[in-house]
């Protein structure tokens, strides 16, 4: 298109773009429609985060954002909130963890809290050895076979990525995808060797404290997960019962 075109089209009002756009043949319209559908719903807010003290940090995310990736765009420009809890408030009420920026309606500002390390004061030991049982015979259903079946998913349900990010999490491995996943799973031998010889004394706090998003995920309830995989309910029963160690420890600690 030359300049002369160019400045013409700058130039013309809305009126006359609505008029050239009816011209379109039908295909035409519906691409141009569908993409400014998908730009309006990709729209980065640029959400401004408004600590406690009152400091502001921007935001670029986008409609589709929860809890998790807000808070990880958080801590990467703030490395001192890696190692605790971020609340985030809407209209002084927290935010709730597994809906969408865009589900929530949130626009141009919010604020947020961090605190110390606190998850785990409503375990006790009691409740935590079960747990640590559970997650040791859960292990039972984890050997190569389940593995192979779960590598060998392209798209797995939802359900099943999220145990597999836990699962990453816990390992400090990358789990923004379902890719990351399976290269963490890639090699079945130095995996499950990982898996079985974890030190449930030395998990890190970042982990734990990121781990929280999962442990409370309404989507992993053990049973919704055995409906998916075998493999994959030990996977989380193995995640649920070394936090729930951890976190007792860090506490009386």
């Amino acid at each position: 298109m030359g300049s002369g075109a160019q400045s013409k089209l700058s130039e013309a009002s809305e009126e006359e773009l609505a008029g050239v756009f009816k011209d379109l043949p039908a295909e035409t319209q519906k691409s141009v429609e569908d993409a400014f559908k998908a730009a309006k719903a990709e729209a980065a807010p640029g959400l401004a985060c408004r600590s406690a003290s009152g400091e502001v940090t921007l935001l670029p995310c986008t409609q589709t954002w929860t809890y998790k990736e807000m808070a990880a765009a958080l801590r990467e420009k703030h490395p001192e909130l890696k190692t605790q809890v971020i609340k985030f408030l809407v209209a002084k009420e927290p935010m709730d963890e597994y809906k969408t920026v865009g589900d929530l309606g949130l626009e141009n500002e919010v604020e947020y809290t961090a605190s110390e390390f606190s998850y785990g004061e409503k375990i006790s030991m009691e409740e935590a050895v079960p747990l640590i049982e559970e997650s040791c015979k859960g292990m039972d259903a984890v050997d190569k076979n389940g593995i192979a079946e779960l590598k060998a998913l392209k798209n797995p349900p939802d359900v099943i990525k999220l145990v597999g990010e836990a699962v990453a999490c816990l390992l400090q491995a990358p789990h923004k995808t379902w890719e990351d996943v399976k290269k963490m799973m890639h090699n079945t031998d130095s995996f499950l060797q990982q898996v079985v010889t974890y030190s449930k004394d030395e998990v890190p706090l970042e982990a734990l404290v990121e781990l929280q998003w999962y442990l409370n995920h309404p989507s992993l309830e053990l049973e919704k997960i055995k409906r998916a995989s075998a493999c994959g309910t030990g996977l989380m029963e193995w995640v649920k019962g070394i936090a729930a160690y951890a976190m007792i420890k860090k506490r009386l600690s």
